[in-house]
């Protein structure tokens, strides 16, 4: 299991990138022990709000479906936002903007340092 957890900037909260399988696996990890996990390729899981963790399968990380973390990425980005109370609609777009591009660029960059040290191996 790889797990990586990032402050985000300006927000109080926690973003954890999980990569397990079987998903459930989250559930080691302290703060997830409660979670509930469904039999899927992903996940996005919340404690208390400022703990959000967006879980990806084996399976998802290895193909780099890219269509899958992005979505899983939407859902932490609204998330976090609503957490804040941040607004966010057609005339107000950017946080949602930037964070998501934040949140996408550091789920992504997990998966590359997870891909390069199997490659190593």
């Amino acid at each position: 299991m790889t797990h990586e957890w990032l402050d985000i900037p300006l927000y109080p909260v926690c973003l954890h990138v999980v990569v397990c399988e079987p998903l459930a696996q989250v559930k080691e990890i302290p703060v997830f022990s409660a979670a509930v996990i469904k039999d899927t390729d992903a996940s996005l899981v919340l404690y208390h709000n400022a703990h959000i963790a967006v879980v990806l399968s084996e399976q998802v990380v290895s193909m780099l479906d890219v269509k899958i973390i992005a979505h899983e990425c939407w859902h932490a980005t609204t998330r976090i936002l609503y957490y804040c109370d941040v607004l966010y609609d057609v005339n107000n777009q950017e946080p949602f903007a930037y964070l998501h591009g934040f949140v996408f660029a550091a789920v992504l960059k997990v998966i590359k340092v997870r891909l390069m040290y199997e490659s190593c191996l």
